[in-house]
């Protein structure tokens, strides 16, 4: 991994007896995800879900998913380096595995084909392709649209669909709209800046979706929010 000896893993081990190498800065997305659940907090992965986890990072939530029998689970991360973490907890995971099909896959989402940069962060959480620290620091990365994919996997019904994409959320939304015509779940994390929130709003709005906002922790509000739930049917 290119970025060995710039970043500080850990081993840890879940209390739900999920085994996962992380970096130490993503240790609070543990906590948002399995404490706080900031992305299950009106409605959670259920036994039998599909589930797109777009911008999977090292698998956090979509090993949550398949503990909770999820029976499909799309893991989408494009940085090489997070993609190689996920695929090392997945195989840390069998048991998990023979309940639920994980299959990651090393692709940015939005509304284009073809390729793009992938700006780099220190932090693995934050590579972005909406927005750079560092303008020069970035990788070119495959990219595609949420319906072309699901269509090249051959899946035609979603039942949840998990986001945080690092300010890009409307433009993966833009790239989906087949995929928003289905009755189902959205938990986004939008706490990127208004440009990204509106946009993931108007486009909730424009295919018939209700929301509610969410604080870090997981608590409803009405202002300032940085996490999205919203569902149709």
């Amino acid at each position: 991994m290119s970025k060995k000896s710039a970043i500080e893993y850990c081993d840890i081990k879940l209390p739900n007896g999920v085994r996962m190498r992380i970096s130490i800065p993503s240790i609070n997305e543990i906590r948002e995800i399995y404490f706080w659940k900031v992305y299950e907090a009106s409605r959670a992965v259920k036994e039998g879900d599909i589930v797109i986890d777009v911008g999977a990072e090292v698998g956090t939530f979509s090993l949550k998913a398949a503990y909770q029998k999820a029976a499909k689970i799309i893991a989408i991360e494009p940085h090489p380096d997070n993609f190689e973490m996920l695929n090392r907890n997945i195989e840390s995971n069998p048991l998990l595995c023979s309940i639920a099909e994980i299959q990651p896959i090393q692709i940015a989402l939005a509304n284009i084909l073809g390729k793009v940069k992938l700006y780099d962060s220190e932090y693995p959480g934050s590579h972005s392709i909406a927005g750079a620290v560092d303008p020069n620091k970035f990788i070119m990365v495959d990219i595609d649209t949420l319906d072309n994919l699901l269509d090249h996997l051959k899946i035609s019904k979603v039942n949840f669909i998990k986001m945080d994409v690092e300010g890009a959320a409307h433009y993966v939304l833009q790239g989906a709209t087949e995929t928003l015509k289905q009755d189902l779940h959205l938990a986004i994390a939008v706490y990127h800046g208004d440009r990204e929130r509106i946009g993931v709003l108007k486009i909730l709005d424009e295919n018939g979706f209700e929301y509610k906002g969410y604080t870090t922790f997981g608590q409803q509000t009405d202002k300032n929010f940085k996490f999205i739930q919203a569902w149709k049917g």
